[in-house]
């Protein structure tokens, strides 16, 4: 494999994409780790950080299969680890504090400015994965903002990350839906023994995942988006293998995938959210507010405080406010400040009616975009994105606007997602921004 010097700033990145699938997992099983024994010839810190990387980068990728079929490696595409269940997660422990352990013994006094930052973050980043040991994830496995959930349909609509370009592309597509099946039986373990324990998703939330499972447990093959590959093999396939494929993803689906939905749909609306939390703040949890300032830490970087940010929010708030006030005057709106937003939020001119007139609003703002960024950065990314409508199967619940990376080497092009669920949440106003 090429050698990386700072490949591990690469795999932080992309597993942003992925939050919520897996964290800090192990090989899969019949793989081995590289060691992170440093070989005679690394003779100075430089050259064992750069070793450390490259292994941890390969370590990685074996384990976490999905970044590597994000970021354009598909040697894994076959493999869906069972990234909540006990195995998993002990063996994810284990490969975390090898690596803590590789990076601790490296004195970086001596490195150079870019390497030193590499070390920083590699440091930074076990030393928070060790933290949150103690927080117990897989048990809240399943949300209705990401996670396999989300991911797993997309990826198999033939259109995203996994390609389906050869019958091998096929076949490697259908044994990593026999992971998710693994995976969503164990979910149903997992929250089950969440629900024992007190740690359970506010109900709000599993109102909006109960949504997303009925529109993937469909009675039939046919009718799921995960056939959709189907219905586009390509021309060159031969006639045995078209009927071949067609008849093994019917068998899938039918036979495994579809009942794992259907199981996990039953669970959740008839047992875990009929016992769901009414609240909603994360320091309801069992050692909820350790948990809170763990993710507070992990999503800002910082050692402020809760209290602390909320008060940087407020003041915040409130210079955004006054900056909000200049405008309504600069455009002459006769009426105080809360009259104008309901002005903004009410006028028809600032809204969108139809779902493809706002993709193309966005396509017509991408074209303005990539004109004018040459004259504001030097170097530009080898790959291109394009807008697209989120998911049926996602939208009520997906963010307003998100973004997929390419793949590393520029090949699959990066995605800009539009939801146009709710176009009165979509004001013309904000697509700039």
């Amino acid at each position: 494999m090429t050698h990386r010097p700072h490949a591990s700033i690469l795999v932080l990145a992309v597993t942003l994409v992925l939050q919520g699938c897996a964290s800090a997992p192990p090989s899969p099983a019949g793989t081995k780790a590289p060691d992170t024994q440093l070989p005679a010839t690394a003779a100075d810190t430089k050259q064992q950080l750069d070793v450390l990387f490259e292994n941890y980068f390969e370590d990685n990728l074996r384990a976490n299969p999905l970044l590597a079929t994000y970021i354009g490696d598909h040697r894994y595409d076959d493999l869906l680890p069972n990234s909540i269940g006990p195995q998993y997660r002990a063996a994810a422990q284990a490969m975390n504090q090898k690596y803590l352990a590789a990076i601790r013994a490296l004195n970086p006094d001596s490195l150079a400015p870019a390497d030193r930052i590499s070390y920083d973050i590699f440091l930074y980043e076990r030393e928070r994965e060790a933290r949150g040991e103690r927080f117990p994830f897989h048990l809240l496995p399943i949300n209705q903002a990401g996670g396999l959930l989300t991911v797993m349909p997309a990826l198999g609509s033939g259109s995203n990350a996994q390609p389906f370009d050869t019958v091998e592309d096929y076949e490697r597509w259908l044994q990593r839906l026999d992971g998710l099946v693994v995976w969503m039986d164990q979910a149903i373990v997992n929250l089950r023994e969440g629900a024992a324990k007190g740690v359970m998703q506010p109900r709000a939330v599993m109102e909006k995942v109960l949504v997303q499972l009925d529109a993937m447990a469909v009675p039939q093959a046919q009718d799921s988006q995960y056939y959709a590959p189907i219905q586009r093999l390509p021309a060159g396939f031969s006639a045995a293998d078209r009927a071949r494929l067609t008849a093994e993803y019917t068998s899938m689906l039918d036979g495994k995938l579809l009942p794992a939905y259907q199981r996990l749909r039953d669970f959740v609306r008839d047992d875990y959210l009929p016992q769901s939390r009414s609240s909603v703040a994360w320091t309801a949890l069992p050692d909820g507010q350790a948990w809170y300032d763990y993710y507070v830490q992990e999503h800002t970087t910082t050692k402020l405080t809760p209290d602390e940010i909320h008060a940087l929010g407020l003041s915040e708030v409130k210079r955004i406010l006054g900056e909000m006030d200049e405008v309504r005057q600069q455009v002459g709106f006769k009426g105080d400040l809360e009259a104008f937003f309901t002005f903004l939020e009410t006028d028809p001119q600032f809204y969108f009616t139809r779902g493809p007139d706002l993709l193309a609003g966005y396509r017509t703002l991408k074209t303005q975009i990539d004109a004018a960024l040459p004259k504001l950065f030097s170097v530009l990314p080898r790959a291109d994105y394009e807008v697209r409508e989120v998911e049926a199967f996602r939208a009520q619940s997906a963010a307003g606007a998100y973004y997929q990376q390419p793949s590393a080497d520029g090949s699959r092009p990066g995605v800009f997602y539009v939801n146009t669920y709710n176009l009165k949440a979509q004001p013309k106003f904000g697509m700039e921004t």
